[in-house]
Order: structure tokens, then sequence, then C-alpha cells
């Protein structure tokens, strides 16, 4: 039953795929890198309406590995839809600057070093830069040092200086639109109270119908800019929040782009549209409440479909929007690391010292008294942490749009507060961008507790600090508007 699931699903994504391709040049499995091109017919010149000339260029490339690398906890088959490198420079004239968003877990380490090398070496200063993960746990993990990791990283370096340079040479005059819509029943917060009283959230068990309530209401916002530029395609810009973490539950060990391919494909089915997704609030996010009756939209397929078709309508009511500078601020955090429970340690490395499968693992954590073999390795982590780790936090600006570099796992209350406090028209909160500290959950999460709490590395109240850093921060780059 699971092969005849996972080749129906295979041959799904290829014929989404095949769909797509007959409209789009750019998704020639034997080019490396794509750019955008030229459209048939040309369009009337693009007139800018802002103070500062701004141009906009465009290129994607394929990040797939050709070979078996970790995924998760266990080792890829195969892949079942490419991953991509998405990267979108944007001008002012006088300053560039980078929004790239890339089908891959984390946003760390040697990549994000090695793309901002990338980027600095084209004449990108790297605060001008913005890395986000879509936080897709069916890509690869490529945290360890192991030979497959250190192969794929080399592809990627070379893969990320070319689509840089790419997307910089693709720089066109563009004028740019915003809009909005509400995802209803797309996304829920995945933290429940139940009804005989008691508090779950989704990684301690899937709640059953008994639920009373989520522990708060999801942030269901969809954000869509739209830069239409002179003589080349629209590059189509999208801010959704979401834990992109499904397809490896339905494909198995095999890589895929999960949700955010389903969307490229779906909404680049029209050939005057080139697209990125970047993903915004997540700690706290799922794609389904697993409650029946409460969500429409079941599997990573049909969201991502979904997600292109409200797009699509969302295009078709878009407000023209002033660009202006390219501007950033950034600071960087002290937070304190939560060392309340090193004396849980010495069991903790006990589990984590186990040999066996992850179900044994996780069987012989809980009787130490653990939620889950996850709990103690993430103990083992505070341990090594120090008192503090310091946070570097960010935000770009250009015009009446700022997108909020987020390196952590959001929840979506503080990211709702961050948007509602917000002078610009347009504002994109990217999490898992420019680095990884994991869960951050907000006042009420930590007084619920929960899985994302106890893998926080933080004291409680760090999040709503951060939240009012990153206010400070655009209300900074507002003034200098």
């Amino acid at each position: 039953m699971k092969r005849f699931l996972l080749l129906f699903l295979a041959l799904s994504i290829s014929f989404c795929a095949i769909a797509c391709n007959r409209n789009m040049q750019k998704s020639d499995p034997d080019r490396s890198s794509i750019k955008s091109e030229t459209t048939t017919e040309p369009k009337d010149p693009v007139t800018p309406t802002n103070d500062v000339p701004f141009y906009a260029g465009y290129a994607r490339a394929d990040i797939s590995p050709s070979f078996s690398v970790p995924l998760g906890d266990s080792m890829s088959k195969g892949v079942a839809d490419k991953i991509y490198i998405t990267v979108i420079a944007i001008s002012d004239g006088e300053n560039n600057a980078l929004l790239i968003t890339g089908d891959f877990k984390y946003s760390d380490g040697a990549v994000l070093a090695r793309t901002r090398i990338s980027a600095e070496k084209h004449g990108v200063p790297k605060e001008n830069v913005i890395l986000c993960a879509t936080h897709d746990h069916s890509s690869i993990d490529y945290l360890g040092e192991s030979y497959p990791v250190l192969k794929w990283k080399n592809m990627y370096y070379k893969v990320i200086d070319q689509a840089i340079e790419e997307a910089l040479a693709d720089l066109k005059p563009a004028t740019a639109e915003i809009g909005e819509a509400k995802t209803t029943n797309f996304a829920f917060v995945r933290r429940y109270y139940m009804e005989d009283g008691s508090f779950k959230s989704i990684h301690h068990a899937n709640p059953s119908n008994d639920y009373k309530e989520h522990e708060s209401e999801a942030d269901d916002q969809m954000q869509v800019i739209r830069f239409v530029r002179d003589g080349a395609k629209d590059i189509v810009v999208v801010n959704w929040q979401a834990h992109v973490a499904h397809a490896i539950g339905e494909l198995g060990n095999y890589i895929s782009a999960d949700l955010v391919g389903i969307f490229r494909m779906t909404l680049e089915r029209d050939p005057e549209i080139l697209s990125a997704m970047f993903i915004g609030a997540s700690g706290n996010i799922n794609l389904s409440s697993y409650v029946d009756g409460k969500q429409i939209y079941k599997g990573y397929m049909s969201v991502g479909i979904a997600l292109a078709q409200l797009t699509k309508t969302v295009l078709e009511d878009m407000k023209p929007v002033e660009l202006g500078k390219i501007q950033t601020e950034e600071t960087t955090y002290t937070a304190t690391v939560d060392h309340s429970r090193d004396y849980l340690y010495d069991k903790a490395s006990q589990v984590n010292n186990f040999i066996g499968t992850s179900a044994e693992k996780n069987e012989f954590a809980r009787s130490l008294g653990f939620h889950s073999f996850y709990e103690p390795s993430y103990l083992a982590i505070k341990k090594n942490l120090g008192q503090t780790s310091e946070i570097h936090i960010s935000v770009l600006s250009f015009g009446d749009i700022v997108f909020v570099a987020v390196p952590y796992e959001m929840f979506d209350t503080n990211a709702m507060a961050i948007k509602a406090s917000s002078d610009f028209k347009s504002t994109f909160i990217c999490a898992s961008t420019n680095g990884r500290f994991g869960y951050i959950p907000s006042e009420l999460g930590f007084s619920n507790g929960g899985y994302e709490v106890y893998t926080c590395r933080f004291v409680r109240g760090t999040g709503e600090e951060l939240e009012a850093e990153y206010i400070k921060l655009l209300q900074m780059l507002a003034d200098k508007k």
C-alpha cells in the first residue's frame, strides 16, 4: 500500500511538473541554472512613480542532490521533485540587495557564510542579503560533516555563486504592487487545550476531536508583492506562515520541495510569472489541525495548489506601492540561555549515548522521565552554550516594503505584533532566515509548555524581548523613509 501511495504521489508531481514545463522553458532539467527571459510579447515600458530608480532581477538554480544525503533520521532514496535556490536581486541604482529563498531546512553555518561570500564577491554587502530557508523537512539535513553533506555543500557553493551573478545581470527597471488574502482553513496553531483540562503540543500526540480550542489563532495573512519589469517577466513574491514538514510524511525518504514546489509549479503555469515564497512565522503553525471538518486542504500537494490559486486571485486586485532606497538596520541581542534543568544532564547523556532504533531510544528516554529522545539532545545543546548567546537580527526595506530577517522559528503571536506595529505597507516576516536558533516561543507558549518550549535554548520572555527589538529596528527604518 505504501509503495502504491508513493508511486501515486510521484506520478502526480510528475504530471504537475510536465504541465508546468509546457509553459516554462526555464524548467528544462538539462539547465543547471535558470534566469528570467524576455516575454514573447513586449509589455509597455515600465514608468516608475518612485523618487529613486528601482530595478529587479531573478534567477533560480537546481540544488537537488544526485546522490543519497541525510534526510532527517535517515538517508534519502531519491528525488521526488527537485529543490531549488531562488535569488531576487534588487537595486536602487546605487545599492544592491539579494532576497534569497532556498528549499532547505536551515539557513546557517557554511551555507549562510558562503552565500554571503558570493554576494560580496559580486558587490553586494552581506548586510543586504536575506537568506530564507523554507524549513523544508524533506530537503537535505546539511548540519553534519559526512561525505555526502560536504559533496552537496561544494555543489551548492558553485550554484549559488552562479545564481547571484545571473540575478544581478538580469536587473530590469521595475515598479511594484502589493496585495493580500486570508488563508482560512489552510493552517492552524498546533497547540491545544483539551476538553479534560490538559494541554497538548502536536509533538506529544495528535489530538482527536475532543480538543477544546487552539492555544491561539493562527496568522492567516498571505502577502504578495509583484515586481512589474520593463520587457521581462513579472516576479511574484509571497509571504505565508506555515511549518513546511509534510511531504516527508507522505513521500518517506524522498527529496521534495514540499508545498513550496507544488505552489511554484502551479503558479508558474502562467508563462509571464516567476515566483518565490518566503516562509513566515512557523514555530507553532502546521498545515492541519488533524481534526475532521476543520481542514479543507489536506496534504501538501492540495495546499500548494490552493495557495497558488489564491495568489492568482490576489494578483487580480493589486495596489501600486512606492519603492525607494535600499536601507537596513541591524542589532545583536544577547539572549540568556536556560540552564534551569542542567541537573538532568547526566540522564540526558544516557539517552544521547543510547544505541538502538528511534523507537527504542524514545522508549528509553520516556523511562527516564523525558517527553521524547529530542528533549535530552536539546538539554545537551543548552549545556554547551554557556550563559548567553548572541542573536543577530536585521531588517531590510525599499520604500514601503520591508523584509524582517528572523533567525529562529517565531511564534505567530509575536509575528502578528511586529506586523501590527509596522509603519510599512507590506511587512514580510521571514523565519529561519540568516541563522538558526530553533524555537523561541511566546509568553503564552511558555506558560503552557510542550515540545517547542522544552527544546527552546533560552529563558522565558526571550520571544517578547526580541519582538521589541524588531519593532525598534522597523521604527528606525521608517524614520529614514
